[in-house]
């Protein structure tokens, strides 16, 4: 069995992050100090990469947060995450997303994806989502940038990923990956439906307070801001003219490093 990678969040520090991201598109500015803040824990992450995972749920508010350190320098960071058509070519990795189309009006770009199950689904019985792509800052020490939708799947709100990455060398670059979205009555009876079904045994990265893996929202929220990241991962380890197909088979094998958590389809029905 692939062995569990493990990081432990505590209430105080889910307190504090939920503070900074209680909106849709708020989010701590990344800087310097923040890595100096978390440079010891990053080294001691219990992941295979210098990586930090956190969760929070607080009433409808569900978010969660990703710090990793990448071999990459900031300017490939930034080129491969400035435009929607690359953030096309990472969520549609998700195997939920089905779909994933850009579009303009103006000086704004737009993605519209088709949400469905994970097993293979005709579109006409997916949920269209549209998102709104904006690069908030793009410079040599700082990039800054968000896809958010007022309206998100199964009768979510304020659905929204921020992306913020700084250099931390010349090589090396720090990547922050913030996602969350506001859920609804209906939504928690769907949710709570899969958690009681086949989602019962499923878990997160985080331990709870009785050293237990989350399992919950909070770790169907871990697992789908993992899957994210390694989206994100897998579009800068990969050459820029890298097929949709290469893209899948690599983020098919990153993601089955975390198969107790990650894995729920065959390489074969997923591809």
């Amino acid at each position: 069995m692939t062995k569990e990678h493990l990081i432990y969040s505590s209430v105080f520090v889910a307190a504090v992050f939920f503070a900074v991201f209680s909106n849709s598109s708020a989010a701590q500015p990344l800087d310097s100090q923040k890595y100096s803040e978390i440079k010891t824990e990053l080294s001691q992450s219990s992941f295979p990469e210098p990586l930090l995972l956190f969760s929070y749920e607080n009433g409808k508010r569900l978010a969660g947060e990703v710090f990793a350190e990448l071999d990459h320098p900031l300017e490939l960071v930034a080129s491969r995450m400035n435009s929607a058509a690359s953030w096309c070519s990472i969520l549609v990795l998700h195997p939920n997303m089905k779909h994933c189309a850009v579009s303009r009006s103006g000086d704004d770009e737009f993605i519209t994806v088709n949400i469905g199950r994970k097993f293979d689904q005709p579109l006409d019985k997916t949920r269209e989502v549209a998102f709104a792509f904006k690069v908030l800052s793009a410079n040599p020490d700082y990039f800054h940038a968000s896809v958010s939708a007022e309206e998100g799947p199964f009768s979510t709100s304020d659905y929204a990923f921020d992306v913020q990455a700084i250099p931390i060398s010349e090589d090396k670059t720090l990547l922050k990956l913030a996602y969350g979205y506001t859920s609804t009555t209906s939504a928690n009876l769907a949710t709570k439906a899969y958690l009681n079904t086949i989602g019962r045994d499923k878990v997160g990265f985080s331990k709870d307070i009785d050293g237990e893996l989350i399992q919950g929202v909070r770790g169907v929220m871990e697992r789908n801001i993992m899957r994210y990241y390694l989206a994100i991962k897998t579009r800068l380890d990969l050459p820029e003219n890298a097929s949709g197909a290469d893209m899948s088979s690599r983020w098919f094998e990153v993601t089955n490093a975390y198969a107790r958590q990650l894995r729920e389809l065959s390489k074969e029905e997923y591809l």
